[in-house]
């Protein structure tokens, strides 16, 4: 209920240049852009808290359904990485990376400055589970040569011998994964591409954090 008059002194930080479009504006080296200025007012800030056992579950949970939202968009996301390096536009920090990318983001939190250990290691403890969770994930696709498309190899001929034995007939015996064998060389050939693209993106474009 009293008006207070106070003296402040400005505090000169380091802070990110924006672009007028909402995203940091880049250098020529393509880290972002920074600028010295002085700060009043209040800043943001964050803290670790330790979570419960019983909200692991849960939190695996929505980590696998964003993984499965991210796998079916993958094959355009990589198709639009494609177009920017060709083009060579701007790379959207929502873009998949390779493991190339991963070990340059890993590389980037251990180096920095700017968050102290426990951050550091929440991070890359994050990073190695997440990325565990999206090969765990992208290996269950129901395509040869991944588990999956053994896996669905093994479902169909369990299928067609259950059926054989209800109507009678007989066992039409194992099923035989050399018959799609083009189809696989196809898939293959499609993992070889889309690593190609993934991995020079993240040398010639590579996502930082920071």
């Amino acid at each position: 209920g009293q008006r207070l008059d106070l003296s402040v002194t400005p505090v000169e930080m380091i802070r990110p240049v924006s672009d007028g479009k909402g995203q940091y504006a880049r250098a020529e080296d393509g880290s972002i852009a920074t600028t010295r200025g002085g700060f009043v007012g209040v800043s943001p800030s964050s803290e670790l808290v330790p979570g419960s056992i019983t909200e692991v579950p849960g939190i695996v949970g929505d980590t696998l359904a964003k993984v499965g939202t991210s796998m079916l968009s993958l094959p355009q996301r990589v198709w639009d990485l494609a177009v920017t390096l060709v083009t060579g536009g701007e790379r959207s920090a929502e873009s998949p990376v390779s493991v190339v990318g991963v070990s340059r983001i890993a590389g980037e939190v251990t180096a920095t400055d700017r968050i102290d250990l426990k951050s550091k290691a929440a991070m890359l403890v994050s990073l190695v589970a997440n990325m565990n969770l999206m090969l765990f994930a992208f290996n269950l696709i129901p395509l040869l040569p991944l588990d999956g498309g053994h896996v669905l190899g093994a479902l169909w001929e369990g299928a067609r011998r259950f059926f054989a034995r209800l109507t009678g007939r007989k066992d039409p015996g194992p099923f035989d994964p050399v018959k799609l064998l083009p189809l696989t060389y196809v898939v293959a050939g499609a993992f070889i591409l889309m690593s190609v693209v993934l991995i020079i993106a993240d040398v010639v474009k590579p996502i930082t954090l920071f």
